[in-house]
């Protein structure tokens, strides 16, 4: 999973761009996800650099609107992307 989460983000924000190597970024397991699994992750040189990445718990999407989810997490958190889980 480190190559996927580093390949989004490094897709999708600028300040990950030259990232082309797992050993370039950081990931930890954050804690507090009920049906989500949250990761911190952050450049290995530049820690001040970081984000968290959301991914969905299998199946979740039966018991909760990721649509209304987004929306709601957009007014209160900056959102930089999404895709398919």
């Amino acid at each position: 999973r480190h190559t996927v989460i580093r390949q989004f983000v490094a897709g999708l924000l600028p300040e990950f761009a030259d990232c082309s190597a797992d050993h370039q970024i950081g990931r930890s397991v954050l804690s507090g996800g009920v049906t989500n699994q949250l990761y911190k992750v952050w450049r290995v040189d530049k820690p001040e650099v970081a984000v968290v990445v959301r991914v969905f718990g299998k199946e979740t999407e039966r018991i909760i609107s990721r649509n209304a989810e987004l929306f709601w997490q957009s007014q209160f958190l900056r959102t930089f992307g999404k895709c398919r889980n």
